[in-house]
């Protein structure tokens, strides 16, 4: 959808955080300054859907009023394993709902990895992203009780994600009371993006009857070019060799674990939307996400990036986890669960 936008004209400013958000002083009409990424907008509606930095967008434009909502950020930490640990599993296996959310979920990827959690932990910040040993090996427990036949030695990552519970208790669509013309989008927790086709709907709709002229664009293209994916694994003998191909052929592998080609990473940093990070890479093309989590495929990918984008391989960033504490985390679990 990203790319999709870009297309039709929209302008995706990546790295770029909202520093300022007022009202215009003596325009004669309703328009607020905003200010990201070092560049000045003045703009008549913004909406401000930040997610778990929802709270920080409503805190610029709280200066005559107090904040009309806060985000309580609420940590939960998966497990991932090995492509090919869900076969035999069709289905995400839900438990029995709690007070924090949905519970540990056992969960086939469509890529075919396992996926297990998450967990709720109230956390001070939504930067927390730290995962532990013993809230993973609760959440392997945990999962047992619905699924127990999975093997924790095929575990190759951890990681942490932030929903933005609100104190609300309840998605928080609304118009700010201390600057016209700002939409709040907030506490869009789980299942927000399930919702997100209809909260987008109900926000065109506020907008409209605000004043926003809304315009048929004539020349909108409604497909995009389709991604090119890696597909099944083939046989290992032949990426072995394809792996040694020479640098500029398409047909090179440079993640050896998930069998992705050079040209297939070309791909992705060819598109309409700019890749700068080595973890822009993985989620497109999945060049990272097996077994070594990017030990062979690391340096060639940053090295990819840094061309595409015309930046220096130290300017990459990424990639955004300790490869090497996600194993100790990943040893200290499987202890515990001995």
């Amino acid at each position: 959808m990203a790319e999709n936008s870009v297309a039709n004209g929209v302008e995706i400013l990546l790295n770029s955080k909202v520093t300022s958000l007022e009202e215009i002083s003596g325009s004669g009409s309703d328009f607020i300054s905003l200010e990201a990424g070092g560049r000045e907008f003045s703009t008549r509606f913004v909406v401000n859907a930040a997610g778990a930095g929802s709270e920080e967008v409503a805190e610029l434009a709280a200066t005559r009023g107090t904040l009309p909502f806060h985000i309580n950020p609420r940590k939960g930490q998966y497990i991932v394993f090995r492509r090919g640990s869900a076969e035999g599993l069709d289905t995400v296996v839900f438990q029995p709902p709690t007070v924090r959310g949905k519970g540990i979920l056992v969960t086939p990827t469509t890529w075919g990895n396992l996926l297990i959690g998450p967990d709720a932990q109230e956390v001070q910040s939504s930067e927390d992203l730290e995962t532990d040993p013993a809230s993973l090996a609760r959440i392997i427990r945990t999962a047992r009780r619905s699924i127990d036949d999975f093997d924790i030695k095929q575990a190759i990552r951890v990681f942490s994600g932030s929903r933005p519970a609100s104190d609300r208790g309840d998605f928080i669509i609304e118009w700010s009371e201390n600057l016209t013309g700002l939409l709040h989008l907030a506490g869009i927790e789980s299942p927000g993006l399930t919702s997100s086709p209809a909260i987008a709907h109900e926000a065109v709709n506020m907008l409209r009857a605000a004043g926003l002229i809304l315009k048929d664009n004539q020349d909108f293209h409604p497909e995009r070019k389709a991604s090119v994916h890696p597909g099944p694994l083939g046989p290992a003998g032949a990426a072995a060799r394809a792996v040694n191909l020479p640098e500029g052929n398409p047909d090179r592998i440079v993640c050896r674990c998930e069998q992705v080609t050079e040209g297939i990473i070309r791909d992705a940093l060819s598109r309409n939307l700019s890749i700068g990070s080595m973890d822009g890479v993985k989620r497109r093309t999945r060049a990272g996400m097996g077994a070594c989590q990017g030990a062979f495929c690391g340096p060639g990918v940053r090295t990819m990036v840094a061309e595409s984008a015309g930046i220096t391989e130290d300017e990459v960033f990424g990639p955004s986890r300790d490869r090497v504490k996600i194993l100790e985390n990943l040893a200290a679990m499987r202890a515990l669960l001995k």
